[in-house]
């Protein structure tokens, strides 16, 4: 089974677009392994609780080294092309990162997921 790493925006002055992306990546995720074709890692939903309750921090270079580990053992990096998402420091960072390692880059809208993993070509 290949190991998807989800990248997202995620930061923003606002906190109901950081939930608002938050709750969009775990739709994602959810659709993902429901497909049951695919593991999937997404720093949003791993990082965003940590970042509201325990102080973690909720941008980029807060994640940068523990996001970096994650793309060097998945097999592909996938963008869900929330609004924001080429303005976003963390996905170009991460996309860059995983083309500069050899990782397969794909992109798709949120409300396409669906409809790629049953084509499945998402």
């Amino acid at each position: 089974m290949r190991l998807i790493y989800l990248a997202s925006p995620y930061s923003h002055e606002e906190d109901d677009v950081r939930a608002f992306r938050y709750a969009e990546c775990c739709r994602a995720v959810a659709l993902i392994l429901q497909s049951g074709r695919f593991n999937v890692f997404s720093p949003i939903v791993h990082s965003h609780p940590l970042a509201l309750h325990h102080g973690m921090g909720g941008t980029y270079e807060n994640w940068k080294e523990v996001d970096e580990d994650w793309i060097n053992r998945c097999d592909e990096l996938w963008i869900l092309m929330l609004p924001g998402w080429k303005e976003s420091v963390g996905v170009n960072a991460e996309a860059k990162y995983a083309l500069d390692h050899g990782k397969a880059i794909r992109q798709f809208l949120p409300e396409n997921l669906q409809e790629k993993l049953d084509e499945g070509n998402p």
